[in-house]
């Protein structure tokens, strides 16, 4: 109501509170997959997360660019600063493809398990189910051209449903 030069409040609503985070990466740096692809990362939830109240929040990255925009919407509890924030699925292209835009260094990569450690427990984890496996020659020693028409061994005969053309997908085992 106006009465007057005041204002009465006769009703409040509280629409709610949207923290904006903004983090040291950005869409030039480790998220830079966001511009080119569908990839919406999304913050992993902690445990020490748990019973604290959980905000609706947004991530920018650290360049002003309006474009910056990492995480549009999640839900995170107050976070400090220090405090980190873990996404998955970021994949080898984040680094590979990061920029120096704005002036900004690349983010320094460091190893958590020696190569030689990670390679052998990635041997240890199996192919998904769904995975298709390449059968081994009984003859690892013989080769043949990968444009032969024959199915020898070490090739395996893909045809594409869409143009009705052979492709042969060689496989040669030292």
């Amino acid at each position: 109501m106006f009465k007057g030069d005041k204002y009465n409040v006769s009703c409040v609503y509280f629409v709610g509170l949207e923290v904006m985070y903004i983090i040291n990466e950005g869409i030039y740096g480790l998220f830079v997959h966001n511009l080119f692809h569908d990839y919406k990362p999304k913050p992993v939830f902690k445990k020490e997360w748990a019973g604290k109240e959980l905000l609706p929040s947004s991530v920018w990255g650290q360049s002003c660019d309006p474009v910056d925009l990492v995480v549009e919407k999640c839900m995170l509890p107050d976070l400090n600063i220090g405090d980190w924030l873990t996404v998955d699925d970021m994949g080898a292209y984040s680094i590979a493809c990061s920029s120096t835009f704005n002036g900004f260094e690349k983010t320094e990569v460091k190893s958590i398990m020696p190569w030689k450690q990670s390679e052998a427990a990635a041997k240890e984890v199996p192919p998904p189910p769904h995975a298709p496996t390449m059968p081994e020659p009984s003859n690892a020693t013989k080769r043949k051209s990968p444009t032969t028409d024959d199915d020898d061994e070490g090739f395996q005969k893909v045809v594409s449903k869409k143009d009705k053309k052979r492709v042969n997908m060689a496989a040669f085992y030292p």
